[in-house]
């Protein structure tokens, strides 16, 4: 029997100033839950992501794939006074 090894690719990217590796093909949705920035993809209330300085909107966090040497930065709102 041949046994055949399948080697995902891995990127390097930065989170939040960072360095992380993930795996090649990883959605924006993917790095934040594997992260635990987020918990629920379901629930992103006060929560904002810029890829590369430009503000990646929530409704395409599921289909927004990262590449090597992207910098993604998270950002959480506070309320109070």
């Amino acid at each position: 029997m041949k046994i055949t090894r399948i080697i995902e690719k891995q990127m390097i990217v930065s989170i939040n100033n960072e360095k992380k590796t993930v795996r090649d093909g990883t959605t924006l949705t993917e790095l934040l839950l594997g992260e635990k920035i987020i918990s629920d993809a379901g629930n992103l209330s006060g929560i904002a992501a810029a890829v590369n300085e430009k503000i990646v909107s929530k409704k395409d966090w599921n289909h927004y794939e990262i590449k090597e040497g992207d910098s993604v930065d998270v950002f959480s709102m506070v309320s109070g006074g």
